[in-house]
């Protein structure tokens, strides 16, 4: 299984006792972090823990149970769990250079963006040329910055613009709106 620095997960576990008695189920997270005791359920009956990961890397998620006389099993098997950190990109100045927008991506993070895929687009009023412009595939490396710039737009009226940014499953946005008259924003 694999995850992501900062978001939840979650695991389940069941167990049963020759006795009959309810049980409770504690987590081991692989990081150095146990979870409380969970309970009481009746045996069989499936129990639940979540669990966030400040940091990237492998951890090997184990589960036990324990009767309500105190009474332990011992450990189950680990079940590992890769968890990594994705870029973090700031958008910022949206701006009019000779008829094109652009816009300066900066990599704020602490991981390199190997597959940035980038698009500015307006919606509103009537754009006759440059409606969207899109790149895939570009790197961006921890602490530095690009400029990114859409065709040449003509068109009339008011327009929501849009710069969209997407890195290994996450999506950055950031929207402006701006009036055009011709070449004109």
């Amino acid at each position: 299984d694999k995850g992501i620095t900062g978001r939840t997960y979650s695991f389940s576990t069941s167990a049963t006792e020759p006795d009959n008695e309810s049980l409770y189920y504690q987590f081991d997270w692989g990081d150095g972090n146990r979870s409380e005791w969970y309970g009481p359920y009746t045996q069989g009956t499936v129990g639940n823990g979540s669990h966030i990961w400040p940091d990237s890397g492998v951890f090997s998620v184990r589960a036990r149970a324990k009767d309500t006389v105190g009474v332990q099993c011992k450990w189950s098997t680990p079940h590992n769990i890769t968890i990594t950190t994705l870029p973090t990109l700031k958008i910022q100045n949206i701006r009019v250079v000779n008829g094109r927008l652009h816009s300066t991506i900066t990599n704020i993070g602490t991981v390199n963006s190997y597959d940035m895929n980038w698009s500015i687009s307006l919606k509103g009023g009537l754009i006759l040329f440059g409606k969207q412009t899109t790149a895939t595939n570009q790197k961006l490396t921890v602490g530095l910055s690009t400029d990114i710039a859409s065709h040449v737009i003509i068109g009339f009226g008011k327009t929501t613009i849009t710069v969209k940014l997407e890195t290994q499953g996450e999506v950055f946005e950031r929207n402006a709106t701006a009036t055009i008259m011709l070449f004109f924003i």
